[in-house]
């Protein structure tokens, strides 16, 4: 059971866009006994942190608060909070992203070639890890080194748990002693449902994808590091 006292930060728990199998949702409501608040834009209510604010406090410190969120919880909710993460190898998840946007503009009949999906603007294929941990916005092709340096020290001081899609079973360990879960409910691995088809992107695109992440990547190692023997990295 999680168990919450009157003065205890609030949990909220990022699940970024393609970090890990859906599914994990299904074991997180078991393990914590229903108590999981979801918060998704595809959501009739709550889409985003913001509508939570008209529930008591009481009532959301009882609760993780699971979904797509910047950190932002203690500006935005006014509470002072602790953050658990999925993270996923930045290439990956970002080739899955201009997929996703090429089948889009393709069933809107829109050009939905790779070179042009990777020069629309989206700003989820930019960087996409160090927006959500900064809190910070950049115009597309625009993130900085200052954004990667407050994403750094936010998952250093405020990150209570840093799951790894690539190290799954050892996350869910982790995951399960920090909040007194079952660990027999998780499985060892869940499905990946994205095998890249190469064909996809040719070199150009890939070199494209690579500029785009490069402070994702950086952001992901740094997270690794922090890992291997709880380290704080700067």
């Amino acid at each position: 059971m999680l168990i919450n006292t009157r003065d205890s930060k609030l949990r909220l728990f990022i699940e970024p866009s393609f970090s890990i199998h859906h599914n994990v949702r299904h074991y997180l409501k078991m393990a914590s006994h229903g108590n999981l608040l979801e918060v998704f834009p595809t959501l009739a209510f709550p889409k985003k942190l913001a509508d939570l604010n008209d529930f008591p406090e009481h009532n959301l410190k009882q609760h993780i608060v699971y979904g797509v969120f910047r950190f932002a919880g203690d500006t935005v909710l006014n509470q002072s909070s602790q953050y658990l993460i999925w993270l996923s190898e930045p290439l990956r998840q970002v080739q899955r992203y201009a997929l996703q946007f090429a089948k889009n503009a393709a069933e809107h009949n829109q050009p939905h070639d790779m070179a042009t999906i990777l020069k629309a603007g989206h700003k989820n294929l930019d960087n996409y890890y160090t927006r959500l941990i900064s809190g910070m916005d950049a115009h597309f092709g625009q993130c900085t080194e200052a954004m990667l340096n407050v994403a750094i020290d936010n998952l250093n001081r405020h990150f209570i748990f840093i799951g790894i899609n690539e190290q799954q079973a050892p996350s869910f360990d982790r995951l399960c002693a920090l909040l007194d879960w079952d660990r027999s409910l998780f499985p060892d691995e869940l499905p990946n449902e994205f095998q890249l088809d190469k064909t996809k992107f040719s070199d150009e695109d890939l070199q494209k994808i690579e500029d785009l992440t490069r402070y994702d990547t950086r952001l992901y190692e740094a997270a690794l590091t922090m890992l291997q023997g709880n380290k704080k990295v700067s």
